[in-house]
Order: structure tokens, then C-alpha cells, then sequence
């Protein structure tokens, strides 16, 4: 059997295995793991809804406004993004998250939550099941494929946590960049220690 580790099962105490090794959503040839096997974003909300290419750039004090606005936004805002939302594996903008998950042991976290509103449950041929027992972002049984609303509106944002966050990790890769310490592509220690007490793991 094939195993993969990624950062989701990393964080989760799990294991991903290879798609090679399931069938119809069974393990096949050896024991069996928890495993977040695929995650996919769907209707993603605009992330300068959230943050501001202005607001980012007055947070890290840049002398005169990048040029290149670009690539200011695709790197330092959805970059900061990406890490913080991968090391809490929770969703920070507004999203509908389609996991698919294997979950034999039971009381697996679901990915990028925490879900808002009813969570849609599937087996593995896409048809809509209602076997699961999900309890605070955790099935508590049930494997399948599983899709939900997560994160919250940007009205709700700009007064929340979240934003220093991600504005604080933005300064955090602006402060960094071209280091070759590897300080670029890490997260803020501030930011890491806020994180903590929300991470979903």
C-alpha cells in the first residue's frame, strides 16, 4: 500500500492514501486510515472584499503603492491566505468546500471548516446519503463525500480576529521577502501562537 502525507492529515493525525488503494471508498490490502483523500473550493468570494490592496500596503507601510498591484495580491494577500487557513484548517473568506473523506475510526475533522449551514453528505457514487453523525466541524461516523458553506461574509470579517490574522501575515511575508532564512515562506510566530487557539485539528 501507498501512503501520502499532505498538510491536512499532517495536522489531523491522519494518513492519506493513495487513490490506488481504495475502492469505492473501501481500503483494500491493509489496515485502515482516516484520510482526507481530495478537497475542492467552489464559489469562492473575492479576497479584496476581505482585504483591500490599499489596506494591505498601509499595514506594511509600503513607501509608495507597488506598481505591480498584481502581484502584490496574488502573492502577499492570497499567499498569507493560503498558510494561515492551512495551518488552522479553517476557512477565513466565504467558500463552499467538496471533501472527500475516508473515515473508518471515526471523529475526523472536516477540512476548511467550520461548515455553516447544512452539510450534504454523499457516497462515493455521488448519491446523497444521510448515514453521517457530524458534530462541531467532526464526523463522528460516516465516510463519503462531503459538501458545505464555510467562512464567514466580509461584513462580518472586518470586525472580526480573523483580519488582523491575515493582515499581520501579510506584513509578516512583505517584512521577509528575498530573506534566505526561509522566514519568507513561514508563519509570523505572532500569527502562529493566535492561530493556535482556533486551529480545527
Amino acid at each position: 500500500m501507498i501512503y501520502e502525507e499532505d498538510g491536512i492529515n499532517a495536522r489531523t493525525n491522519s494518513v492519506t492514501i493513495s487513490r490506488g488503494a481504495y475502492e469505492r471508498g473501501y481500503c483494500l490490502g491493509g489496515a485502515s486510515y482516516n484520510a482526507v483523500l481530495d478537497v475542492v473550493f467552489s464559489d469562492e468570494a473575492d479576497v479584496l472584499d476581505y482585504i483591500s490592496l490599499i489596506e494591505a500596503q498601509q499595514y506594511c507601510k509600503v513607501d509608495s503603492f507597488v506598481t505591480d498591484a498584481a502581484n502584490f495580491n496574488t502573492y502577499f494577500i492570497r499567499t498569507a491566505l493560503r498558510q494561515i487557513e492551512d495551518y488552522a484548517n479553517r476557512s477565513f473568506i466565504s467558500r463552499i468546500v467538496t471533501a472527500e473523506i475516508q473515515n473508518p475510526n471515526g471523529n475526523q475533522v472536516l477540512p476548511y471548516g467550520r461548515p455553516v449551514g447544512d452539510i450534504v453528505q454523499k457516497d462515493y457514487s455521488g448519491n446523497v446519503i444521510t448515514s453521517g453523525n457530524i458534530r462541531n466541524g467532526r464526523i463522528v461516523s460516516g465516510s463519503g463525500i462531503f459538501v458545505y458553506n464555510a467562512g464567514i461574509s466580509a461584513e462580518d470579517f472586518a470586525a472580526s480576529e480573523f483580519k488582523t490574522i491575515w493582515l499581520q501575515q501579510i506584513a509578516w511575508l512583505w517584512f521577509h521577502r528575498g530573506d534566505e532564512t526561509g522566514l519568507a515562506g513561514s508563519l509570523s510566530p505572532q500569527v502562529k501562537s493566535d492561530l493556535s487557539k482556533i486551529r480545527m485539528v
